[in-house]
């Protein structure tokens, strides 16, 4: 997911049945990431845990292997 000047990849933590649809804004304004990568002017962070904030958020869904995740 992209908020303002970062990338954030890591392990979702959503609801079982739950998908990352733009209605997810709306469900569950905050998302929770574990295994988190942080990355800004491409330096990366490794986060044990980051909370997101779907509302701030240009763009979010999965990320596939090999695309920076």
């Amino acid at each position: 997911m992209e908020v303002d000047l970062y990338r954030v990849t890591g392990t979702a933590h959503i609801g079982q049945g739950e998908v990352m649809d733009d209605g997810l804004r709306d469900r569950q304004p905050f998302l929770a990431l574990t295994k988190a990568k942080v990355e800004i002017s491409g330096e990366i962070t490794k986060l044990d845990v980051v909370i997101v904030n779907l509302g701030a958020s240009a763009r979010f869904g999965p990320v596939s292997e090999g695309s920076g995740s």
